[in-house]
């Protein structure tokens, strides 16, 4: 009989200042009325019965990610390896105590190489589990995704406009006007990823971000 599948679920933040980006798992566990798809759900898998688990990262604009394997046995990491975006791997199973703190994964916190630089963008977070299923020896493969935008370019772009306004200045209803339309532009962005709406969220990012950079004098 085939496994019930977990509602396997990610969080991903990224934080000061778009430098630092975590993955946590939250899946949690089984509860008939809260969780009815957690780990240790009825004819499915356990946490302990996860014996790797794939992070592929992909920052905005690149196409091949950067990736993280872990090695688990019995619900511990016993290995970590990553590899850059030529696909070299290093072993980084030492760092891991720093890396993995109250249950979130620094995804950008590695010293072994350096890391693509954050930019405005779409990222994509894959975030994968796999083993064998302890009571029915089932092997079990389950992958899901976060979507997200970093803009920490765009705002800080907007609020430099704002600093530089002058009201004293005849220019000021241009200037007011190009803040407008990137804040409405940027929220949009934001409105768009939330529902999905990915080619649009990059769309109407990339328009926020040619208002600040000037080069969208007929937005």
């Amino acid at each position: 009989m085939a496994l019930t599948r977990v509602g396997l679920k990610i969080e991903t933040v990224l934080s000061e200042g778009c430098t630092k980006l975590t993955v946590e798992d939250i899946t949690g566990t089984y509860n008939a009325i809260s969780n009815p798809l957690g780990y240790d759900l009825q004819n499915g898998i356990a946490y302990n019965d996860i014996t790797k688990i794939t992070i592929n990262v992909y920052y905005p604009s690149i196409t091949t990610p950067i990736i993280y394997r872990f090695t688990y046995v019995a619900g511990a990491v016993t290995a970590l390896v990553v590899y850059d975006l030529n696909g070299t791997a290093y072993d980084i199973f030492a760092e891991y105590s720093t890396l993995f703190v109250d249950g979130k994964f620094n995804l950008t916190g590695t010293t072994a190489f350096t890391l693509p630089t954050i930019v405005d963008g779409l990222f994509n977070v894959e975030y994968t589990i796999s083993g064998i299923e302890s009571v029915t020896s089932t092997e079990f493969n389950y992958t899901t995704n976060s979507y997200f935008l970093s803009t920490c370019a765009a705002e800080c772009c907007i609020t430099d406009m704002y600093k530089n306004l002058d009201m004293c200045c005849d220019c000021s209803e241009g200037a007011i006007d190009k803040i407008q339309k990137a804040e409405v532009f940027l929220a949009g962005s934001k409105y768009a990823i939330a529902v999905g709406q990915n080619d649009k969220a990059i769309c109407l990012l990339d328009k926020a971000k040619d208002i600040c950079e000037g080069n969208c004098e007929n937005c």
